[in-house]
């Protein structure tokens, strides 16, 4: 393999120091956003850009990757003042349409092309006040997820004078919590700059534009941690949910007591997630069950902070419960059984009346981080619609009503991969626990010996990567390639055990787990180390990486997503700070950093390593894992690599870390960083590869 004249780049003797102890930091510079810096950048991207585009499949694999990504169902349609609303385009004009069904004809309501930007805009959230005559509209204009609020005249499509000024984070909370008699919501925005990433609570009046600060007691001080604002929908209860990774309600407020201040409520560390029905909050808890149990706390006794005063309603089962949704009289839980998503229907005292039968074998359209974000919508529902998708097939938009037990399809699913097979195995990791992964391929593939394959996995931040469509690997799939998901310890896909198994003082466990898969489809001849690859996002970035270092034996090529790299650089930084403190250690340990600095991907590089293939991505104004991690992550790496495997960085511009970033760009982005994998592990592209993936007929009533 030719080696690659990679830019040249300086060292210093720079020291990073934390809690009294000193890091070597020769490429701190790096973090910085000189005139040096931008030239560096420019040079690794040409040098990125002439490697994979040279490639003699790239126009082919690009072509494919469009066909087949598709977007995650993350937002259905949301119906208020009897009428729904949702993301779309009219006569290519993007924005929010507002219609009579969930789906039918409609009006745009707002168009992002009325924002006058030179990139790409965005919208992170969208929330329409519960009469559906205002709507709120979060806008993200350089693909970093950062957005300001819009407010719409929904009759008139006119903009309301004096919106919110202030800067949201992202959409994770939902936007806008608005009141149910509509006169204004509650808001999650950044205090000075984004980069300190510092929150807090915030009331907007509708009647005169003004914002209230709300202080809540155990508010985290920093104000560094979510908090999502919920209302019942009577108005009466406010509650305020506190904790992105484990939420619990820290504040409570009755609008009928005398005086209605804030009081303190959940005191516990533990998840208490759910909806107010009546005078109860119906919430999942883990608290001594880690796979949690559904209870009933009463908001009108002194004791509601009392879990021993908490109703069991569905106690703690085999199955992973993950949320609640309130129909009518009857709730709708989500659950996980062995990774795979299974919803089940009960009356208001916790008695089984039905399930639903969902369309296959994959995965109900979950937040992220699940435990506070799936409380984002809150609005009462008359029926249960949701997001599904397999390994195999892309999101569609289903709707289930008890009275007919029927599901009906909102929205076909666009893709549906043809003459594929979907396999589920079980590796054993080194302490004996069994780690589930899952496999997607072509049927005509020869299983009898080693083939191209490529996983996936994140295993971090109690977040679950169910199995569900593989976006634009799809494309890799379909050229012959193999898609291993695993799902490693650190993840939620087994309850808080298997969180805290692969968390803090435990995170190599998961690390473990990858080996684990590895191996095991080494030693049944599906793959061998030179057709291997992995492949992870943000966390699973860091993944990536240190499995690249750990056990370069196992891979051929090596791509960190966007990743989390400098562990110890990252507690400079404010909201890298805050992704350390609740997941990986506590920043004021030295004991705890010294633990952590043995998985911190910039610090573990050897000087006499010989590294697999590795392409580095990043976005240049993702504000949760700067690119400077992958900056500095490859320079080191050029530097140190004894082998000739490419080593080679891609920095994108007005991208962040994926969930704002335009669809062109992230065509462009998949089919780099694919092309880079499927040359290394010497696949090729013919025509017959890039098809259409259209859906087919479906086999489920359509809404009338």
């Amino acid at each position: 393999m030719t080696e690659l004249n990679y830019p040249m780049t300086r060292t210093d003797q720079t020291q990073c120091r934390v809690a009294g102890i000193e890091f070597p930091d020769p490429y701190q510079w790096l973090e910085s956003n000189t005139q040096e810096v931008l030239q560096w950048q420019a040079a690794q991207n040409c040098l990125a850009d002439e490697y994979v585009q040279s490639w003699p499949n790239y126009g082919r694999l690009k072509t494919s990757v469009s066909n087949y990504l598709a977007g995650r169902t993350n937002a259905v349609p949301r119906c208020a003042g009897e009428r729904w609303f949702r993301l779309g385009s009219i006569q290519n004009r993007s924005g929010i349409i507002i219609s009579d069904t969930p789906y039918g004809a409609g009006r745009l309501v707002y168009s992002i092309e009325r924002e006058i930007i030179d990139t790409p805009a965005s919208i992170p959230w969208f929330s329409p006040s519960p009469d559906g005559q205002l709507l709120a509209v979060g806008i993200c204009k350089d693909g970093s997820e950062n957005n300001t609020i819009r407010l719409i005249n929904v009759e008139t499509g006119k903009s309301l004078p004096q919106p919110p000024a202030q800067t949201l984070m992202d959409g994770w909370m939902g936007g806008a919590r608005w009141l149910p008699d509509n006169s204004g919501f509650y808001f999650q925005a950044l205090v000075g700059e984004p980069e300190k990433f510092q929150q807090q609570i915030l009331f907007h009046s509708i009647a005169d534009g003004s914002q209230t600060q709300i202080q809540l007691p155990q508010q985290d001080p920093e104000g560094h941690d979510y908090i999502l604002m919920m209302v019942s929908p009577d108005g009466r209860f406010h509650l305020a949910y506190q904790g992105l990774l484990e939420a619990r309600p820290i504040a409570f407020r009755d609008t009928e007591q005398a005086g209605s201040q804030w009081q303190t409520f959940v005191s516990e560390q533990c998840s208490v997630t759910g909806h107010v029905i009546g005078n109860q909050l119906i919430a999942i808890t883990n608290l001594n069950a880690p796979r949690g149990r559904v209870v009933a706390i009463s908001l009108e006794t002194e004791t509601r902070s009392d879990p021993k005063t908490w109703i069991d309603l569905i106690p703690e089962s085999s199955s992973v419960i993950r949320s609640i949704t309130p129909v009518d009289d009857l709730l709708y839980i989500s659950e996980f059984v062995d990774t795979y998503s299974r919803v089940r229907i009960f009356d208001i005292r916790g008695r089984l009346v039905g399930e639903v039968p969902l369309p296959g074998k994959g995965g109900i359209a979950d937040e992220v981080f699940f435990s506070i974000q799936n409380l984002a919508s809150s609005e009462p529902q008359q029926e249960y619609i949701f997001g599904f998708s397999t390994l195999c097939e892309s999101w569609g938009v289903y709707r289930h009503r008890l009275a007919s037990d029927r599901l009906e399809v909102l929205q076909v699913p666009r893709i549906t991969l043809d003459n594929v097979v979907v396999e589920d195995h079980w590796a054993i990791s080194e302490d004996g626990t069994r780690i589930p992964y899952h496999s997607l391929r072509l049927a005509k593939t020869d299983t009898s010996k080693p083939q191209p394959t490529l996983i996936y996995a994140y295993g971090g931040y109690n977040s679950a990567r169910p199995p569900e469509y593989p976006g634009a690997i799809a494309a890799f799939v379909k050229m012959g390639g193999v898609y291993i998901l695993g799902n490693l310890r650190g993840g939620s896909e087994f309850g808080k055990v298997w969180w805290q198994g692969g968390r803090r003082q435990n995170k190599q466990n998961g690390y473990k787990d990858l080996y684990a898969i590895a191996e095991d489809l080494i030693a049944n001849n599906r793959t061998d180390p030179k057709k291997l690859a992995l492949t992870g996002a943000s966390n699973g970035g860091l993944m990536a990486a240190v499995a690249m270092i750990q056990r370069p034996d196992l891979w051929q090529a090596i791509v960190p997503q966007v990743p989390f790299l400098d562990l110890i650089g990252a507690l400079h930084h404010g909201y890298g700070r805050y992704c350390v403190e609740i997941e990986l250690a506590d920043p004021n340990s030295s004991d705890d950093l010294q633990t952590m600095a043995a998985y911190s991907a910039y610090h573990l590089l050897s000087h006499d390593g010989e590294y697999p293939a590795t392409y580095l991505t990043a976005g240049d104004t993702d504000p949760r894992c700067p690119a400077w991690h992958a900056q500095k992550f490859a320079a080191r790496l050029q530097a140190a690599n004894k082998s000739k495997s490419p080593i080679l960085l891609r920095v994108w511009e007005n991208s962040g870390h994926g969930q704002a970033t335009g669809r062109d760009s992230l065509v462009t982005q998949y089919t780099h960083w694919l092309a880079f994998v499927m040359r290394q592990l010497g696949m090729e592209v013919s025509a017959r590869c890039v098809d259409d993936g259209k859906a087919t007929a479906p086999k489920i009533p359509m809404e009338s």
